[in-house]
């Protein structure tokens, strides 16, 4: 808990002039990012060896993940993505300050290389169909994707099902009621 006030702090601070939230949501900071970020970690496999966050902007979901799951998930190694310097300056200052060991690749995804995860992560990145292009080449057989998704989650699922094959769960989200947690495997573009 000690590291996620700390984190707080420190992104309330430096949102000041890295805009890594949008100022009108810092008065809800803790349920709309913190504990939406965190309720994806009791889904995250107890042996994921790697978990990355594409786009991961001011450490939602991701920074949030590897804080909780430094204890949790002493064993997963969290790579947080996003090509922002500014942002990526941000997550590595949160990092030292926790302690906290997190990889951060200031990097577009279509730069990286594949990242051979088991969990890609991705909250307010992209429409599903665009996030499974951006998430299939980094997963390893049997990898899942775990996307944080708002209100409009049923059309894109169906939009994406035109292009590509997959297999999901989408779970009620404990922060919105009309938002949900895609849980996506079996990832193939048709």
């Amino acid at each position: 808990m000690a590291n996620l006030k700390l984190f707080v702090r420190l992104l309330v601070k430096w949102n000041r002039t890295a805009r890594l939230v949008a100022p009108s949501t810092l008065g809800q900071i803790w349920l709309r990012h913190i504990h939406d970020s965190a309720q994806l970690l009791d889904h995250v496999p107890e042996n994921a060896g790697k978990l990355a966050d594409i786009g991961t902007g001011g450490g939602f979901p991701g920074l949030v993940l590897a804080i909780i799951g430094a204890e949790r998930l002493p064993k997963t190694r969290f790579i947080l993505v996003d090509s922002n310097a500014r942002k990526c300056d941000f997550l590595r200052e949160v990092c030292r300050q926790t302690g906290v060991h997190a990889t951060v690749l200031q990097k577009r995804n279509e730069e990286l290389d594949p990242l051979e995860v088991d969990v890609v992560t991705a909250r307010a990145v992209a429409r599903l169909e665009k996030l499974l292009g951006m998430a299939e080449r980094h997963l390893t057989d049997g990898g899942i994707c775990m996307f944080l998704k708002g209100h409009g989650f049923g059309d894109e699922i169906r939009a994406a099902a035109r292009n590509w094959r997959f297999q999901f769960d989408a779970l009620p989200s404990r922060t919105d009621d009309g938002s949900r947690i895609l849980l996506v495997r079996d990832v193939t573009h048709v």
